[in-house]
């Protein structure tokens, strides 16, 4: 679910962030760069990576070219080629995962872990026999030892607890989502987490 990967960008700094040994240190230097690359990765999607939730180290801080002032792009800043090393969450195909129901639709249910909404489950990919009404999935079990006894409903609820399996990670651009999980529920164990 979560990997870590290594990356390479440029990074700029201002005068004041630099080393000197003195009132700057490398701790600080090192300190102003993280919060640049937070700012820049965290909380966003890296194409066919996942979705970044932390700087988890730097591996290198290359050597600093200094641009020169010209009061328009360049303000004495220096920029540092920087390697170094993400959390991303990237989940695997097959894994299974829990998210809270967001919205049904007769097309399938929506669903969210908290920090990542973009999950969608088709209809296909219910329990079946899956029936949609009144804006609720509902599956509707028969025990395969008792043929006489009346189905069970088991209900799909908005707000409730679910476990799927990934069945794809999809990558995109504008304007769809930048990174969507589809995923399904139709095998023993997967659906409500309250029904097992």
């Amino acid at each position: 679910m979560f990997v870590v990967i290594t990356l390479e960008d440029n990074i700029w700094l201002f005068p004041q962030f630099f080393a000197d040994g003195k009132a700057v240190t490398t701790d600080d230097e090192n300190r102003e760069i993280t919060k640049e690359l937070q700012a820049r990765y965290v909380d966003r999607i890296v194409p066919d990576n996942g979705l970044c939730m932390a700087v988890y180290d730097i591996v290198k801080i290359g050597d600093a070219v200094i641009h020169s002032t010209d009061n328009k792009n360049y303000m004495s800043q220096a920029e540092f080629k920087v390697t170094f090393k993400l959390a991303v969450f990237r989940p695997f195909v097959g894994e299974w995962l829990e998210a809270d129901i967001l919205v049904s639709t007769d097309q399938g249910i929506t669903a969210s872990m908290g920090f990542f909404a973009t999950i969608f489950i088709s209809a296909a990919n219910l329990h079946e026999p899956a029936v949609f009404t009144n804006g609720t999935w509902m599956w509707l079990y028969h025990d395969p030892e008792d043929e006489t006894a009346r189905p069970v409903k088991f209900y799909y609820e908005t707000g409730r607890k679910i476990r799927f399996k990934v069945l794809n990670v999809i990558y995109g651009s504008d304007p769809d989502p930048p990174m969507k999980i589809l995923g399904g529920m139709n095998e023993q164990g997967l659906g409500g987490v309250a029904w097992w």
